[in-house]
């Protein structure tokens, strides 16, 4: 349900539990995240205290239970992340992912904290090893490229490249035809939300995903990683890219960058008519089934969006994640001067109108829990912009909801939040 969210062979609800059997670093990442999610979780405690799931109390399970089985995840992914014939193993991948799960979940942020996130270093080390770069000019591209006969689609660039030749074909065979690419885009999307929540610089490199930047035909589930792509290039416009940056530091130390990047602001308009660019071109299966605007006299607060799958609630949430960033970032905010005060009311306006989008679309969909994690990262960096005591109210519930039914740790935020508003 978590990180099948895209993927509709479900690879980590059918492949990863057989897998398990014979990996004991797999297990014990089953064993952790699940452990800690389940004592995370309110509506699972008794009034003991003891934990009960699937009409079971489970008297054993414990907080230590979780670190128990975390520290060995941890001793055996290190251990094996050192042996070169360990990297290219997609079950220790799959590992590393369940594991930055647990970290996601166990691990809520505070001011004082510094962001670790110690299994950051090892996923990416894993997908340096196992996920082909298939950048433009590169080996692997060229490879794949020479097995199938297609003609190339409309491709477009992203902050750290230049020109592309895409093929659907291409995407299509890459996008989802294994454990090891289902893993690649649990591990893609956890990854747009920390540096989104954490407003740092992407860490990943972009260049893997330079096939997928087409407005071509495609299956759902293909638009939508186009959709996430997208969302990533926004956040390395805002924050920067840890890994793009090496590798640049590296290139400059032997040759001069012979496509120097356009200005920013050139950037942003770019990237501006891109995002308008994939609302138009989406299939119409990405249109909503039902839409309702809430009526304020009843108190409602989010609009009713449905959606017909996962699928297409994942890309548009997407999607209003990266508007949500171009608003923010949007070069042409007056600094100071006459237009100024306007120009903050008129983005205030903008960024209420994208959250309570995003919420309307994860209360609509609550059988997709990760819809919930995503309204919350627009609750979460635009929630001061909320004035109106019943919208905060509703913002709340929605927080309160992600702590009790999913063990979310939305407890600094909800704090932060109710200084920021001025509540008791």
């Amino acid at each position: 349900m978590w990180l099948d969210l895209c993927d509709p062979e479900r690879h980590f609800h059918q492949v990863v539990p057989q897998r398990a059997r014979s990996c004991p670093p797999l297990m014990n990442a089953i064993l952790a995240a699940s452990a800690r999610h389940l004592t995370r979780v309110p509506k699972y405690r008794t009034e003991s205290g003891a934990v009960k799931y699937g009409g079971r109390t489970l008297h054993d399970l414990t907080d230590e239970t979780a670190l128990h089985y975390h520290s060995k995840c941890i001793q055996d992914l290190l251990e094996l992340g050192a042996n070169p014939e360990q990297t290219g193993n997609e079950d220790l991948l799959a590992a590393a992912i369940i594991l930055r799960f647990y970290e996601e979940i166990d691990y809520p942020l505070q001011d004082e904290q510094k962001d670790d996130e110690v299994f950051l270093r090892v996923l990416n080390m894993f997908i340096e090893a196992q996920i082909p770069n298939m950048a433009v000019g590169s080996q692997a591209l060229s490879t794949v490229a020479g097995e199938i006969s297609t003609s190339p689609g409309e491709i477009y660039s992203s902050p750290s490249s230049n020109v592309f030749r895409n093929t659907t074909s291409l995407e299509s065979r890459w996008y989802m035809s294994s454990l090891r690419q289902a893993a690649f885009w649990v591990a893609f999307r956890q990854e747009v939300y920390s540096a989104f929540l954490k407003q740092r610089p992407f860490s990943m490199s972009l260049s893997r995903c330079d096939i997928f930047r087409s407005f071509t035909p495609g299956e759902d589930g293909l638009w939508t990683a186009r959709l996430v792509i997208f969302c990533a290039d926004i956040l390395e416009f805002c924050y920067g890219n840890t890994a793009h940056s090496t590798a640049q530091a590296t290139q400059t130390q032997t040759q001069p960058h012979p496509h120097p990047h356009p200005h920013p602001k050139e950037r942003w308009a770019q990237l501006k008519c891109l995002s308008q660019k994939w609302i138009d071109s989406l299939p119409c299966s990405f249109e909503p089934i039902y839409v309702r605007e809430p009526d304020r006299r009843q108190g409602e607060v989010f609009p009713e969006i449905c959606y017909l799958t996962n699928i297409h609630v994942a890309g548009v949430q997407h999607i209003e994640l990266a508007r949500i960033l171009l608003a923010v970032y949007d070069p042409d905010i007056p600094r100071l001067g006459l237009g100024r005060k306007e120009s903050m009311r008129a983005l205030s306006e903008e960024l209420r109108a994208a959250v309570l989008r995003l919420c309307g679309i994860a209360v609509c969909n609550r059988q997709n829990p990760p819809s919930l994690t995503t309204a919350l990262l627009g609750i979460v960096v635009c929630g001061e912009h909320f004035e109106d005591r019943v919208e905060q109210m509703a913002l709340m519930e929605l927080l309160d909801e992600l702590d009790y039914h999913h063990g979310w740790p939305v407890g600094y935020y909800r704090e932060r939040l109710k200084q920021s508003w001025g509540w008791p």
